[in-house]
């Protein structure tokens, strides 16, 4: 995951983040970010401050007899990935795991400096300190002060900033087995193992060098704003990428013809949704014009005699046809205000129905009723309510004063 992916705001979303950095540390960040999914499965609390992987290095000092475990700081712990993925790392930490030349996680590149990250204030760090110093002797096999520095510092490298403790050989051993054996002496003394759940082993981070970006990505995934050329983009892959032309087989790219399906069909159903939707709106606005017409010509033909005479004492056609444009756009606006309130609280109250009962847990907005369509439709039902009243009322109208109260 890059650091600036767009994802990664639903990613480390409140919906979404259960412990730890709301993002990674930028793009050379070396942590790691884990599903609750996996801590359980690997045997972590969801409070883990690291997780260990197996880099296939014998243990030196266990006679080879297993692996030696790498240090990975957990930088979040997240509910779910997408795709069925468990953990997140950037670009950098993908390009120095794949190092075979001075890698960041090989613990023979990490022979100078043995580090400790400690969970607690700097009285604490400082007594670490003074301990390990009086019997650094004793710990690496004769050594001084002279030769290993003993020193601590503010570490925020983690989601919790505590202290570094870092014990570094002025001269670097030729052996990782020398730095090795100096760590396990630290783990085993009697203040760190009684402390043994504020005290972490780490790796020097800080040491890992750029590599290359010659990266063969195994997976690649395509965001599509609209589905539409889904179909004209697998053909254009199948034809340049995926074909006899190639040259290099490292370069075919095929496509999931199971997801361009599967895309496709989705299409299809959001366009017959969209095109019956767009029937019932119109036959909605057909029916309700058909109301408004026939309800203005009753009423119209049921006070012919009225408007008559009112025409016939000097009530302008333009004044009658005013003040029944006005009642009809009070009608429609006060029917239109109550609607919309009335399918506002609904679609919400769906929406977190729907939501609580499917379990949807991500900030997507699926019930938006304020927008171009709507705006849309309510303009095309004013317009054509005032065109049809106005032709009705006009047509009434136009008569002369003696047909409309003698009804002819």
């Amino acid at each position: 995951l890059t650091f600036d992916d767009p994802i990664a705001g639903d990613l480390f979303g409140p919906n979404n983040l259960i412990a730890g950095d709301t993002s990674f540390r930028g793009g050379s960040d070396l942590g790691i970010v884990v599903t609750e999914k996996l801590l359980k499965r690997l045997g972590y609390d969801r409070s883990a401050r690291f997780i260990y992987f197996d880099d296939n290095d014998k243990d030196v000092l266990n006679e080879g007899k297993s692996n030696f475990k790498v240090p990975i700081p957990i930088r979040a712990v997240i509910k779910n990935i997408p795709n069925r993925n468990n953990f997140l790392v950037t670009k950098f930490f993908y390009l120095s795991y794949m190092a075979h030349e001075d890698c960041v996680f090989d613990y023979n590149f990490q022979k100078k400096r043995v580090i400790f990250y400690i969970d607690a204030d700097k009285d604490f760090a400082k007594k670490i300190q003074e301990n390990i110093k009086a019997n650094i002797g004793e710990l690496s096999g004769g050594l001084s002060t002279e030769d290993i520095t003993i020193e601590y510092e503010k570490y925020d490298n983690m989601p919790k900033p505590g202290y570094a403790l870092s014990v570094s050989f002025n001269t670097a051993p030729e052996e990782a087995i020398v730095s090795e054996k100096l760590a396990r002496h630290i783990e085993e003394m009697n203040l760190v193992k009684e402390n043994n759940n504020k005290i972490f082993r780490i790796f020097d981070l800080d040491i890992a060098q750029q590599q290359p970006e010659n990266v063969i990505y195994d997976y690649l995934s395509i965001n599509f704003n609209k589905l539409d050329k889904i179909e004209d983009f697998s053909k254009f892959i199948i034809k340049n990428l995926n074909s006899a032309s190639v040259k290099s087989e490292n370069s075919i790219v095929e496509v999931d013809a199971g997801i361009v399906k599967e895309k496709n069909n989705f299409n299809y159903m959001s366009k017959m949704t969209l095109l019956i939707s767009s029937l019932l709106i119109a036959f909605s606005i057909l029916s309700i014009l058909l109301f408004i017409s026939n309800l203005l010509k009753k009423h119209l033909n049921k006070v012919k005699p009225n408007l008559g005479t009112f025409k016939a004492f000097g009530l302008s056609d333009k004044e009658s046809k005013g003040i029944y444009m006005t009642i009809m756009l009070r009608f429609i606006f006060i029917s239109m205000t109550i609607s919309l309130a009335l399918s506002y609280i609904i679609g919400k109250v769906a929406e977190m129905g729907f939501a609580s009962q499917l379990k949807i847990e991500d900030q997507a907005d699926y019930f938006n009723l304020f927008d171009m369509r709507t705006y849309g439709v309510i303009i095309t039902i004013v317009l054509v309510t005032v065109i049809v009243s106005y032709y009705n009322v006009n047509k009434i109208l136009s008569k002369t004063p003696g047909d409309l109260i003698y009804n002819r």
